[in-house]
């Protein structure tokens, strides 16, 4: 989690959003990128997903993306009630494209363009590695949605994303009075 300067502006550099906010729970970062830090967030809102995928020469079908996105969601649904009843040790754990397989949904993998604008929304996007490298088990369904609410917000604030980590560090570490964390016990870059 890091910002740089570009045109003048700070961009971030990794993450961006706080997912898992709204449900019956409460994320434990939602309040303090919210409340204590006051951080300029904004509700992403992707229901518009389907309008917004183009091929040479402009969009879409609509209709024919939509139920591109229906059945990866159905598939994703199947593979959330397979994986709830794998062993906890990891034993039976299996990649997101082994479990699309097992429902017959991109066997070989994306091979449409738009198939494979869904699947990389739906996945690579989310875990940044494409699902034959990704754990199901560890991703499906993602404990920060099911646990804290299907909202994210991305974080567009100057101070950065980073401004939470320096000040969770900032309740137990020394800082300098620039507020860079200067604590002896923080060993960076060090085996």
């Amino acid at each position: 989690m890091h910002k740089q300067s570009f045109a003048g502006v700070n961009v971030e550099i990794g993450a961006n959003w706080v997912e898992g906010v709204n449900g019956e729970k409460k994320n434990p970062i939602w309040p303090i990128v919210n409340s204590t830090l006051k951080l300029r967030s904004f509700l992403s809102d992707f229901d518009s997903l389907a309008q917004n995928v183009y091929k040479d020469g402009g969009l879409c079908d609509e209709a024919y993306v939509q139920k591109r996105m229906d059945r990866a969601d159905e598939v994703d649904k199947s593979g959330q009630n397979l994986s709830v009843t794998l062993h906890p040790s990891g034993r039976d754990d299996m990649s997101i494209l082994s479990m699309q397989r097992l429902n017959d949904h991109l066997p070989n993998g994306p091979s449409s363009p738009v198939d494979m604008a869904v699947d990389y929304f739906t996945y690579d996007y989310e875990f940044a590695e494409p699902p034959r490298v990704t754990s199901l088990q560890n991703t499906v369904p993602l404990p920060t949605f099911t646990d804290f609410g299907d909202d994210t917000y991305f974080v567009a604030d100057q101070r950065g994303y980073e401004s939470v980590v320096h000040h969770l560090a900032g309740q137990y570490l020394n800082a300098d009075k620039s507020g860079n964390i200067a604590d002896a016990r923080l060993k960076l870059n060090k085996i």
